[in-house]
């Protein structure tokens, strides 16, 4: 008896629910469409264009078009060569990297990602998947060189010392991302 009372009430309740959802997407949609409309029609005169020297009424103001500032840093480019990749012991090791903006816009907040590529896995630099190295800006026409040290695992130094990977180096700025990759072979 309690569960047949219990089905009767929550189809009461559902029925209720429905309608209320149906009475307000209906109510929604009708006054949505129902703002008021303009209905003239413009009428157009065959007759010549005449000049006027009146003032233009305050009611109808010409506004100016709006034109947006000329983006900053349009013209960066970059041109990057890795200039060298060691692994020193077992578990150290250097990339050396020369990275010039040839564009005629400063780099701003330039930063560069490295990544070691084994087998085509990523392999970890000190526990991370990639190393940061911030470098500032690069001013148009500036060329810098970026060194990073990195740490690798035991098992992995041992690998890529002998079998070499992949540097895959990415250059980050706010106005251009910029990837390479090298191809380390020992």
């Amino acid at each position: 008896m309690k569960t047949a009372i219990g089905i009767i009430l929550g189809v009461i309740f559902g029925l209720i629910i429905i309608t209320v959802v149906t009475v307000w997407l209906v109510f929604s949609v009708f006054s949505s469409n129902s703002q008021p409309t303009n209905n003239t029609t413009p009428t157009i005169s065959s007759a010549e264009p005449t000049t006027t020297t009146e003032p233009i009424s305050p009611s109808s103001p010409i506004t100016p078009p709006i034109i947006a500032p000329s983006p900053v840093g349009l013209n960066v480019i970059y041109s990057v060569n890795i200039i060298g990749f060691q692994i020193s012991g077992l578990t150290s090791g250097t990339v050396s990297a020369r990275i010039s903006n040839t564009g005629t816009d400063d780099a701003h907040h330039v930063w560069a990602k490295v990544e070691i590529i084994y087998q085509g896995s990523i392999v970890k630099i000190e526990g991370q998947d990639y190393l940061r190295k911030d470098i500032g800006t690069i001013k148009a026409g500036e060329t810098i060189t970026a060194q990073a040290t990195i740490n690798l695992g035991l098992s992995d130094g041992i690998k890529i010392s002998q079998n070499g990977a992949t540097i895959r180096l990415t250059i980050y700025s706010d106005e251009k991302i910029e990837t390479l990759s090298y191809d380390f072979q020992p």
